[in-house]
């Protein structure tokens, strides 16, 4: 599979993670409403939310580490293809 030379901007990345995994975040939401209603600290709606970020950015370093190592260049292979247009030997390598 080819290769792009594109390398994504990872806070770009992120932010359209955190859109399509919005549906995670409800907990942090729902303690939100509850410190307005049930007079709980706000200091739990900060630190669902910053798992709940924590928790994506950590899974996309993840990813693209992943991707990094997976894309290494396949070294060169000698053509021993006897039938191939160039042949299989060159000069230095003729069979005698």
């Amino acid at each position: 599979m080819r290769g792009t030379k594109r390398n994504g901007n990872f806070i770009l990345c992120l932010l359209i993670n955190l859109i399509l995994n919005f549906e995670k975040s409800v907990p942090a939401w729902i303690l939100l409403i509850a410190h307005y209603v049930f007079d709980i600290p706000i200091f739990w709606f900060w630190i669902a939310l910053a798992c709940w970020i924590l928790s994506i950015a950590v899974w996309m370093g993840f990813i693209r580490t992943a991707v990094r190592f997976g894309n290494e260049p396949t070294p060169y292979r000698k053509n021993k293809n006897p039938y191939s247009a160039k042949g299989a030997y060159t000069d230095n390598d003729k069979q005698e």
